[in-house]
């Protein structure tokens, strides 16, 4: 075998070795690529599927606040007890916020009268596990937090330093627990207690917030490409 041979053999070696480490690098970036790719759609799958039951989610407080079931009156508190001057209709939380279409002359009158409770109700919501779920939108969930009562007091209507003269009870007949800071004060329970939440500082601030509320839960569903929704403020319970 002469040298140009052993050359030409010694070459095809070569560049035999050389396609062999090319095609080994070229395998090792395409399984690179092929687990990015993977990576990546696995991490978007996840995604929508947190996605899915986040909105899942909101529908189900969206179902929640609109099965929402709030007696409103409107009252005078005179030497004998409180009177109402309001019929006390049924109203969910969104209705709330558009009651100015209502028309109703007590409406304005109270606006700036404070919102207390009847003694069987501490809550205008029952809203805790959605304020509490990791799925609920923090922004939504911030919302409900300015509904949820953690301090409310029973009123001793019989203190002569008693100051609610017109005031608007709403009755919701939810209890949440460990609220009442004031019990053991009083033997004989009055018929309202008050909140220290801003929201029922007065009646035209529990109508904005309501009103508030169902902005925030509408600017996130169309942030999730859901255009059409259900929330309920036309008065079904209203009669």
């Amino acid at each position: 075998m002469n040298t140009d041979t052993l050359k030409i053999i010694g070459n095809s070696s070569q560049d035999f070795s050389n396609s062999i480490n090319l095609l080994n690098v070229l395998i090792s970036a395409l399984t690179l690529l092929l687990a990015y790719v993977a990576f990546k759609v696995s991490r978007y799958i996840a995604k929508n599927h947190l996605k899915t039951k986040q909105v899942d989610l909101v529908c189900e407080l969206i179902e929640c606040l609109n099965n929402s079931s709030i007696k409103v009156g409107f009252a005078t508190f005179n030497k004998d007890g409180h009177s109402f001057t309001g019929a006390g209709f049924l109203f969910n939380i969104f209705e709330l916020g558009n009651y100015d279409k209502i028309p109703d002359g007590l409406n304005i009158k109270y606006e700036d009268e404070v919102v207390l409770f009847k003694s069987n109700s501490n809550q205008i919501l029952n809203i805790k596990k959605y304020i509490n779920n990791p799925l609920t939108p923090k922004r939504i969930a911030d919302e409900l937090l300015r509904f949820y009562n953690r301090n409310a007091f029973h009123i001793d209507t019989t203190d002569s330093n008693y100051i609610f003269k017109n005031f608007v009870l709403i009755e919701t007949g939810i209890l949440g627990e460990n609220i009442i800071f004031n019990d053991a004060l009083i033997k004989n329970k009055s018929q309202i207690i008050e909140s220290n939440l801003e929201v029922f500082l007065s009646w035209k601030h529990l109508k904005e917030s309501s009103k508030h509320l169902k902005i925030i839960i509408e600017k996130w569903l169309k942030e999730n490409n859901i255009k059409e929704n259900n929330i309920r403020e036309d008065f079904k319970n209203h009669g």
